[in-house]
């Protein structure tokens, strides 16, 4: 049977792109909002043409909030618990070697 040996690193690096990914979905959200709010306040639009682009940008954020949220914050806790579980299992590496041995 083959060593089995997880490359920490390289899942260490999908991790860290998981929270930028978010951190830059979170940022741009508020630009959304920001925009929004701006369209809303300011009466640039009016009568249809305000309702159409409130509409496409409502939906347009309800998108990048789905997007944004749960997908990305269980891949992340994901990807934290494995690396947790490796740890554990690389620092209980004797443990287990001798286990193959039954």
């Amino acid at each position: 049977m083959q060593d089995f040996f997880c490359e920490t690193d390289a899942i260490a690096e999908i991790k860290d792109k998981v929270i930028g990914i978010k951190e830059i979905l979170d940022s741009t959200y508020e630009k959304a909002e920001a925009v929004m709010q701006s369209v809303s306040d300011e009466k640039i639009w009016n009568g249809m043409s305000q309702q159409t682009g409130m509409a496409f940008l409502d939906l347009t954020m309800q998108y990048h909030k789905s997007l944004a949220g749960d997908p990305l914050s269980q891949a992340q806790a994901a990807l934290e618990k494995y690396l947790s579980a490796n740890q554990i299992f690389y620092d209980n590496w004797e443990d287990y070697q001798e286990l193959r041995k039954l």
